[in-house]
C-alpha cells in the first residue's frame, strides 16, 4: 500500500530530487491526487486505524509514516516558502493538503448516493485536481 504510493509521489526515488518550486507542488498535488482516486482504500484504512488507535497504527506509523516523514517534510517546507501559498501551519498544511486530495475518493459511495457522479471518472478527478489547486493558488489550473 504505501510503496504503491511512493512511487506515485516519489517518495522512492532515492537521492533523485522532486521537482523544485510552484511547478513541483503542482505536479506532487496532481499525481497524489490521481493516487488517491485509483487507490481509496488506502485513505479509508488510514482513517480508521487512526479513529481506532492502538498497536496496529502504531506499527503503521514505526515502519511506514515516519520513514517517510523527512521527505515528506521536506517537500512541505518547500513549498510552504512557495510565495503563492497561503502561510500555515505545517501541521495543518499537511493534513488540510492530504484531506482535501483524499476526501472525495474516501467518500466516493456517499457521492454516488447523493449526486449520482462516479468519483473515478477521468473527467471528475481532472475537475477536483484543478479545483483542489484552484484552492491552493487562487487561479486556474491551466
Amino acid at each position: 500500500m504505501f510503496e504503491v504510493l511512493n512511487k506515485a509521489i516519489d517518495l522512492d526515488t532515492a537521492g533523485v530530487p522532486p521537482i523544485d518550486g510552484l511547478e513541483g507542488f503542482k505536479d506532487l498535488l496532481r499525481r497524489y491526487i490521481r493516487h488517491c482516486a485509483t487507490n481509496p482504500d488506502h485513505a479509508r484504512i488510514m482513517v480508521s486505524e487512526a479513529m481506532i488507535g492502538g498497536e496496529r497504527l502504531q506499527w503503521i506509523v514505526d515502519n511506514f509514516l515516519i520513514p517517510r516523514r523527512e521527505a515528506i517534510a521536506q517537500r512541505l517546507v518547500r513549498a510552504s516558502t512557495l510565495e503563492q501559498l497561503p502561510d500555515l501551519n505545517p501541521l495543518s498544511f499537511l493534513y488540510i493538503t492530504t484531506s482535501v486530495c483524499q476526501m472525495p475518493f474516501v467518500l466516493a459511495h456517499e457521492v454516488q448516493a447523493l449526486f449520482g457522479i462516479d468519483v473515478r471518472k477521468p473527467e471528475i478527478v481532472d475537475a477536483h485536481i484543478e479545483s483542489v489547486l484552484n484552492l491552493f493558488f487562487q487561479y486556474r489550473a491551466d
